[in-house]
């Protein structure tokens, strides 16, 4: 009778590296890459996989899995191993539960320390089983694990964390290559992900891999099959989702901006939400007005007053923007008093980037050259406030 450790895989990772892995033989000699012992052994063990079934229950706060895998010995002696899942690094399987053959089986956390350079996984829950020459046996495997967040685009990172929660991208996935540590091909795979209420299909914003997958619409899953494969780092299972469409993302952040909760960044993809998605399919005119109202609320007096001290040069050219647009559209339509306040708002915001930066203005190159423009602007805007040159520099004499 043969002796070793055999694994079998899943957890969390990032999209790039998704979550849980395929049951993968001998996790503590190899971390499930391959089923050949390390020196007793002359050849791979002849335990292949004749299936599998995964259905993957996605959610905002974790991810519910149910794994079934079938095995098989097609040598003519008995084998005696041990078979592990690995729990990923700080991910930790929550729920874990096992069944073989319908029975309950015990587990144990075991760690490979040190690990091998090739080992996709260190940490195992891990119990022995025997495989019977030409014996199938069915192992049931289900957990849950915490759902990742993506990492947080710049008009996310600052958002307050309920806001977050709703428009952050979340993502999970499902890894197969660990399954290739299996003598053989495995002979079939099908993968299973289950929306609902709040998954949904329609706001799945990426899905790997990117050919196979069937959706079931009166289901409401997804499903990818696979027959007679030797799987691969590129058949790994990867999905993106957020809660929200655009236009529920975009009603989210104008309450946020009316509340002054957004900072310049969230405000800028705001309003380039509105203006080139367009999710609530506005006419020109009312899409118009929602852009005039966005930078309105981006501004003093509705919007919050931020110390320019405080916050970086690309925030406040976000504001800078916005102040020109909504002076041009105050001109442009006759809001004579609206532009003269917003006039002398924008030229004490101006006032603040030459001041801090007026060493700037001896500078060569673009340094230099963007200072000027600046300070021309000033002073077109003083003037046409009737109120002559700028303050950071003394006012020409004579013609």
């Amino acid at each position: 009778m043969r002796r070793l450790v055999v694994a079998l895989a899943l957890v969390t990772i990032p999209l790039s590296r998704p979550a849980r892995a395929d049951i993968a033989p001998e996790p503590l000699t190899t971390g499930g890459t391959t089923l050949t012992p390390r020196t007793t052994q002359p050849s791979p063990l002849p335990v292949t996989m004749l299936w599998e079934e995964v259905d993957i229950h996605p959610s905002p706060q974790n991810n519910a899995v149910t794994a079934v895998f079938c095995l098989n010995n097609t040598g003519k002696e008995n084998i005696e191993i041990e078979v592990g899942f690995p729990s990923y690094f700080k991910t930790k399987l929550q729920d874990f539960k096992v069944r073989i053959d319908g029975k309950d089986q015990a587990a144990e956390l075991k760690n490979d320390e040190p690990a091998g350079p090739k080992k996709v996984f260190k940490s195992w829950m891990c119990w022995r089983m025997s495989f019977p020459p030409g014996l199938e046996r069915k192992v049931e495997v289900s957990y849950r694990v915490p759902t990742e967040r993506g990492f947080p685009p710049l008009h996310v990172d600052k958002l307050p964390e309920d806001l977050k929660a709703k428009i952050w991208a979340y993502k999970s996935g499902y890894v197969l290559r660990t399954g290739a540590a299996w003598a053989d091909k495995i002979g079939k795979a099908v993968i299973r992900i289950h929306y609902g209420d709040v998954v949904k299909k329609a706001l799945v914003t990426e899905l790997h891999p990117l050919k196979g997958w069937k959706y079931d619409e009166k289901a409401d899953i997804d499903t990818l099959t696979l027959e007679n494969f030797k799987p691969t780092e590129g058949w790994d299972v990867a999905y993106q989702f957020k809660l929200v469409d655009a236009a529920q993302e975009a009603e989210l952040l104008l309450a946020a901006l009316k509340e002054k909760k957004l900072d310049p960044w969230a405000m800028e993809h705001l309003l380039k939400l509105t203006e080139k998605d367009n999710p609530r399919k506005l006419s020109k005119e009312d899409q118009q007005k929602r852009v005039v109202e966005i930078l309105e609320w981006m501004l003093p007096p509705n919007g919050p007053e931020f110390d320019q001290d405080k916050i970086t040069r690309g925030a406040e050219n976000v504001l800078q923007n916005a102040y020109r647009r909504l002076l041009e559209h105050y001109k442009k339509t006759g809001q004579n008093d609206e532009a003269a306040d917003l006039g002398r708002r924008y030229q004490g915001f101006l006032k603040n980037v030459l001041d801090r930066n007026a060493q700037q203005r001896n500078s060569g190159g673009l340094v230099g050259r963007e200072y000027a423009k600046l300070e021309k602007e000033y002073k077109a805007l003083s003037d046409s406030l009737g109120q002559g040159a700028p303050a950071s520099q003394p006012a020409p004499k004579g013609p």
